[in-house]
């Protein structure tokens, strides 16, 4: 019976999309790997079950719900509070002794396992990868889903508004986001969210403000002693995560070509790292659906699909930036369809209204299902991803490339890696550029002979973690 250990703060069939994409990528693997016969799978999260009545650092294992080989566990009291971004700074980020013994203890009394892929390093510290010394016939494995490893902010984005690859040392990460000074007061926040409650909320707020979770946890020292490191101390010496990688994983995975280049460029071994691309369910339709042919836009009128949150990173305010700008005579020729979960900033939706009356038209979906993509996209021409940071491997992008969908994408992260079609990529952030590129596509100057000409394939999941478990070492049936 191979055994392998799944690592992420969130499990993946938690009630609530809160890992993003990658809790979106468990939930296929486990669903790939549940159906292997020989096969144990242990599934670990850690970084939000905080208790201060009992505040021992533990692993408990969660409710069996007949699932064929799976077995599910929490760590109770992480000394790293999930996500990251809840907890910027953390003088435990490297190593917390309490939740470095207690995963060792996980590891002696459950395994050993043959595999232990990291999904994330986000509530536990990073020292549990010297672990590979105590098990070193334990295949040791991290895939990057983002940047955390080498920035306490995951993406690179200095202060939410520009990208930043040099941290100067660590003395840069001091003005970038609020650090995470008050340990019990970060944990109180993750209890609240937790239990259900929006922290930011009326409710949430007077239970963070009431002062009763504070006086609980004042009578338990959650800090590990003898321990004086500040935050700036942590930001100097993050680069320890790449030196930890380097001497214990096996395998790095990085999901698209950028995102490894990165990686190398960061500090990590190109002897240990390679490109596995994300998968999708839907990928069959790649090829049951043929291209269309001629120009992208033939009669003059362009449906164009903006992909993503209503966010900056996403390069949503980008786009309200670039289609304030566009003259009204191209305006006039899109119909431009936003699925993205509408704004509750007032002003955005103004500027959403008064950018209406000049397009040709405007539809917004307040958010989807997944099964209801395909309606959506069914009379989309075109997909817009503006992005503003090197996204690894966007789902968007996989979404509209499987239908056979063409997008203009930004320069930034593993998007245009999937149609390898230059003429349909911009300069992140630049509004010419972007606007030029738009302008060529509405006069019909870009076919989708030259889009589709040299694009790949997104893999199917059985085809991703059919290679993923060449990466394991191992077959199985």
């Amino acid at each position: 019976m191979k055994k392998i250990l799944i690592y992420h703060w969130v499990q993946d069939n938690f009630t609530r999309q809160i890992g993003g994409g990658i809790q979106y990528y468990q939930k296929n693997q486990i669903e790939f790997l549940k159906n292997r016969t020989n096969l144990s799978v242990h599934i670990l999260s850690s970084g939000r079950n905080y208790n201060p009545l009992n505040p021992s650092v533990r692993i408990v294992p969660l409710p069996e719900k007949e699932e064929k080989n799976i077995s599910r566990f929490d760590l109770v009291n992480s000394g790293i509070p999930a996500p990251a971004a809840n907890n910027f700074g953390n003088i435990f980020a490297l190593h917390h002794e309490s939740t470095f013994q207690i995963f060792k203890k996980f590891l002696q009394k459950y395994g050993p396992f043959d595999v232990i892929h990291f999904h994330h390093l986000e509530g536990i510290p990073a020292s549990v990868l010297a672990l590979k010394k105590d098990f070193p016939f334990t295949r040791f494995i991290i895939s990057i889903h983002d940047y955390y490893i080498f920035c306490p902010q995951l993406n690179f984005f200095y202060k939410d508004s520009e990208l930043c690859f040099d941290n100067q040392s660590g003395n840069k990460c001091l003005g970038c986001r609020q650090t995470n000074r008050n340990y019990e007061r970060k944990m109180i926040w993750t209890i609240i969210d937790k239990i259900g409650l929006n922290p930011k909320g009326t409710l949430g707020r007077y239970l963070f403000n009431s002062g009763f979770l504070q006086d609980v946890f004042s009578r338990f020292n959650f800090r590990e002693p003898n321990r004086t490191w500040k935050p700036e101390d942590i930001f100097r010496e993050w680069k320890q995560f790449t030196t930890l990688i380097n001497e214990n994983i096996d395998q790095v995975l990085a999901f698209s070509e950028r995102s490894r280049t990165i990686a190398i460029e960061k500090g990590i071994d190109p002897n240990k790292i390679h490109t596995l691309p994300y998968p999708i369910p839907e990928a069959h339709k790649f090829d049951e659906v043929p291209p269309k042919k001629g120009p992208i836009v033939s009669n003059g009128i362009c449906t164009m699909v903006f992909m993503g949150y209503m966010n900056h990173i996403k390069g949503f305010y980008f786009l309200l930036d670039a289609f304030e700008m566009m003259p009204d005579s191209l305006l006039k020729k899109i119909k431009l369809v936003i699925p993205a979960k509408k704004s509750h900033d007032p002003e955005t939706m103004s500027r959403l209204e008064k950018l209406s009356q000049k397009l040709n038209s405007l539809i917004l979906h307040d958010g989807y299902k997944q099964n209801e993509l395909d309606q959506i996209l069914k009379e989309c021409d075109m997909g817009l991803l503006c992005h503003i940071w090197e996204e690894n491997g966007p789902l968007t992008a996989r979404e509209l490339h499987v239908r056979r969908i063409p997008f203009l994408t930004s320069h930034l992260g593993g998007a245009q890696e999937l149609s390898n079609c230059k003429k349909m990529v911009f300069e992140a952030g630049n509004v010419k550029d972007f606007l030029k590129k738009v302008q060529v596509i509405l006069e019909g100057d870009i076919t989708h002979e030259e889009y589709w000409k040299n694009a790949g394939r997104v893999p199917s999941i059985e085809e991703h973690f059919e290679d993923l478990l060449k990466d394991y070492y191992f077959n199985v049936i």
